[in-house]
């Protein structure tokens, strides 16, 4: 008998992977599959390390589908290594979902909130309020392995004017807040960490101390060709640091623009009330230049 033939008879053995006929050989007088090595994981008397890691995560990393389907041979029909293929992309399947569970079962449950009292954008209660975040952030690291996740977390805690900042923002954090605006998403930006977006945020509610810069930078704010967004994020980011709003906004809005901007922007009407959507509005305007 050809040597190759126990191990044909012995892929036969699988026709429902999992199930039944697990551990039955295909042919009369074929070879039997090792003892245990079914699909369905049974033990193996004999071998600590068999298919009993397959769900309980024993092992560092998942087993090799060929362990208990064997070798795929080079000289079976066409039908039959597809037949094989089919079996090994199931069970390796199988394996997989059993061992990605296995792993997030052991990782603490993401909080579905913080608590950490409120911040509504007191430039006296800034470094109290960042500094109560980062203590809860860092005794939840273990179940908050996305920095979006911890972003996440923050926003609802932010009220009032701080919020009004968030939401000039929300844009650049939200993926389906940037595709209804038709502008191409960027995941790796940096307000959507921790890091960055505490940066910004102390920036915009950092202390008096900042009030002078922000001065000079107001002043100086115009906008340069292909850098709406930048121009009009600075303008809000500024405005907060400032405690502008309205009307002001607005005008210092229309003084910064670009020519080809200004003369598109005279033919919207009506322009918003709202500063905000003032704002949004002239972003979109220049987008669409």
């Amino acid at each position: 008998m050809d040597e190759d033939e126990p191990e044909e008879e012995r892929f036969d053995g699988y026709d429902i992977p999992g199930g039944a006929q697990g551990g039955i050989t295909g042919g009369a007088g074929g070879g039997q599959p090792p003892r245990g090595h079914n699909v369905a994981g049974g033990d193996d008397p004999g071998d600590s390390s068999s298919s009993s890691s397959n769900c309980d995560g024993s092992d560092t990393s998942p087993p090799d589908p060929r362990d208990f389907l064997g070798s795929r041979k080079r000289h079976w029909s066409r039908e039959k290594k597809d037949k094989y293929d089919r079996r090994y992309a199931a069970l390796n399947k199988f394996i997989q979902e059993c061992h990605k569970a296995k792993k997030s079962s052991h990782r603490p449950k993401k909080p579905e909130k913080l608590e950490v009292d409120r911040f509504t954008g007191d430039r006296k209660d800034t470094q109290r309020f960042v500094h109560a975040v980062e203590i809860k952030l860092d005794f939840l690291r273990d179940s908050l392995v996305k920095e979006i996740d911890k972003v996440s977390l923050v926003i609802p805690l932010l009220r009032d004017t701080a919020k009004e900042w968030y939401n000039a923002i929300h844009l650049h954090i939200n993926k389906d807040a940037t595709k209804q605006r038709g502008i191409k998403f960027d995941p790796k930006n940096e307000l959507r960490t921790w890091e960055g977006f505490r940066k910004h945020l102390e920036g915009s509610f950092g202390g008096h101390s900042d009030r002078n810069r922000a001065l000079r930078e107001w002043s100086q704010l115009n906008l340069k060709d292909g850098k709406v967004d930048r121009f009009i994020d600075e303008l809000i980011h500024l405005a907060a640091v400032l405690g502008y709003s309205g009307e002001f906004v607005k005008d210092r809005a229309r003084m910064g623009m670009a020519d080809l901007l200004n003369a598109a922007w005279s033919m919207k009407t009506p322009h918003p009330v709202a500063y905000m959507d003032y704002l949004e509005l002239m972003r979109q305007t220049g987008h669409q230049l």
